[in-house]
């Protein structure tokens, strides 16, 4: 993962240096990438960027045990990505209003994310396709905490009209909630 910004709060298990690499040793607590609720913590510039390396195999995992997966900027996908948070306890996985996500020019790069028993928040627009790039495929393989879902994907309009939060067992629908 990259961060073009400067002073970007990660986390205690997580450290940095220039260009902004960031390595964690350990995924607990959460990973929380911008951590704050201010427009000053929204990581700027290009953003967060996942990028697995030059090969169209190529793939990145990011794995916490039960804990919280928390992106406050513009996503980038440069390769696939899969944002697993465990499959027994709820850890989250929240895009902020300010996590757009979309794939690198001239690709087309998949997103895989299971929450386990947490769930999976879209806060900003999801896919935005150009001519030559768009979101590959979006999976969300477990979350039964639900999916909300506050965006536009490709085209498609939700938000303060539609607020949508599907169970993700018993396909149970109601009213989301803003998360971010």
């Amino acid at each position: 993962m990259t961060s073009s910004s400067t002073n970007a709060p990660i986390g205690p298990a997580c450290q940095t240096s220039t260009p902004w690499w960031i390595h964690c040793d350990r995924t607990s607590p959460a990973i929380d990438i911008g951590s704050g609720a201010t427009a000053a913590n929204v990581i700027g510039g290009t953003g967060i960027t996942f990028n697995a390396g030059p090969l169209a195999t190529s793939k990145l995992t990011i794995t916490t045990t039960d804990d919280d997966v928390r992106l406050n900027g513009a996503v980038t996908l440069n390769s696939d990505l899969t944002i697993d948070t465990g499959s027994a306890g709820a850890g989250d996985i929240t895009f902020t209003n300010s996590a757009t996500i979309n794939s690198q020019g001239a690709e087309h790069n998949d997103l895989l994310l299971n929450a386990g028993t947490g769930s999976v928040f879209f806060n900003a627009n999801i896919g935005a396709a150009t001519a030559t790039s768009s979101l590959g495929t979006m999976t969300v393989t477990t979350a039964s905490g639900g999916v909300a879902i506050f965006a536009h994907i490709g085209g498609f309009v939700f938000g303060a009209v539609v607020a949508l939060l599907v169970r993700g067992l018993g396909g149970d629908r109601s009213a989301g909630r803003r998360v971010g």
